[in-house]
């Protein structure tokens, strides 16, 4: 883009496909993130694998519902919460590790749904993948300080319960 970025940005059609972009983007690193929050939580142990999967689709779907509640449904993709079922499905909670490699959804996707030509993707494909490595380095970093699997476990049961 240059310095004809803030023209680019000024088209509607440009636009109109970084919004798209921007909301496929978001559900893919929400989908990162949430099976990274509940593998923190299976480590407990605390919780067997339809917990962690009723958990894990609880979150993905509050804060999907919660954070797109403001884009018109034609500019959601129809299939989030599908690929995030298919995706749920395949998961082994033990396996998801506990670095950067849990993250590589959202990466290839930036990659994978930037408005631009497959030329541009292919040149500056590895500056971007950093670029959101880095960017994900501090939300592990703030989870793992911050996320008590065991209580988030036992939060959980209680709400899944009705006790809480």
């Amino acid at each position: 883009m240059g310095i004809k970025f803030r023209v680019l940005f000024e088209d509607e059609t440009f636009s109109a496909e970084i919004h798209k972009a921007s909301v496929k983007l978001f559900l893919s690193c929400l989908s990162d993130l949430t099976l990274y929050a509940v593998a923190m939580v299976a480590r407990a142990g605390v919780l067997n694998d339809a917990e962690l999967n009723a958990l894990a689709r609880h979150c993905h779907d509050r804060a999907h519902r919660a954070a797109l509640a403001e884009v018109p449904p034609e500019r959601r993709p129809e299939n989030a919460e599908a690929a995030f079922a298919n995706r749920l499905n395949a998961v082994h909670w033990a396996d998801i590790p506990d670095g950067p490699e849990a993250f590589r959804g959202s990466e290839a996707d930036l990659i994978r749904v930037a408005p631009v030509s497959d030329q541009f993707k292919d040149l500056d494909g590895e500056i971007v993948a950093n670029s959101i490595r880095f960017r994900w380095h501090d939300v592990r970093d703030q989870m793992r300080k911050r996320l008590r699997g065991a209580e988030v476990a036992g939060d959980w049961r209680q709400m899944r319960d009705g006790k809480g």
